[in-house]
């Protein structure tokens, strides 16, 4: 085997094999992942030292899960380039990944809520995003929800899924969205909120929210 062989052959080599071992979704994830080497994809790879590769992974735009998928790649190549003979050590290891701070939740301001509830009666499942302003449900919560959550008389609603403490939890609800619980409930689906008939799923919430 060459040992100059340059980056981005070594990495045209090993994607047409390793192709056939993993999932296609793994696939698109490295070939994501290398647009953010294009700087060094002429080095011949055995000369990328830990240095070049973190400053590569530091000089990213993106997030932690495409840095981890960088490194990812570059060790899987480092694996490859061992059993062709091409390199004995793995540099790609010492990459340090630095782990994003979560992003801060904020709650809606009063002018964000009154312009929501203008709008609810306009814009579909905006109601949705009120029940769960003023119920404390999380959406997967709130979609979990069968029709009998809802109790008409008592109004309140029966959820919760999280933690011990959170499940089963009853919550009143408020009379600023009590008509849009209520017409959710008269509409008589299997589930609590539904479109059309049919209980709506967290991915389908996804393509709404979109």
């Amino acid at each position: 085997e060459d040992p100059n062989i340059r980056f981005v052959d070594l990495y045209r080599r090993w994607i047409d094999r390793h192709a056939e071992r993993v999932s296609h979704s793994t696939i698109l994830c490295y070939q994501s992942a290398v647009k953010y080497f294009d700087g060094i994809l002429l080095y011949p790879f055995a000369s990328i030292t830990t240095q070049i590769w973190q400053e590569c992974v530091d000089a990213c735009p993106h997030g932690t899960r495409t840095r981890e998928n960088m490194k990812a790649l570059a060790t899987s190549l480092y694996k490859y380039a061992h059993e062709i003979g091409i390199v004995c050590e793995d540099y790609a290891q010492h990459i340090y990944i630095k782990r994003e701070a979560p992003a801060e939740k904020r709650a809606f301001t009063r002018d964000e809520l009154e312009k929501l509830f203008a709008s609810a009666r306009e814009v579909p499942f905006v109601d949705v995003i009120l029940i769960l302003c003023y119920t404390g449900f999380r959406i997967n919560e709130l979609l979990g929800m069968e029709r009998s959550a809802f109790d008409p008389e008592a109004l309140t609603l029966r959820g919760g899924s999280k933690t011990a403490a959170g499940k089963n939890r009853i919550v009143p609800v408020s009379q600023k969205i009590l008509p849009f619980v209520m017409a959710y409930y008269l509409e008589n689906g299997p589930a609590l909120i539904c479109e059309n008939g049919k209980p709506i799923t967290p991915r389908r919430w996804q393509d709404l929210s979109k």
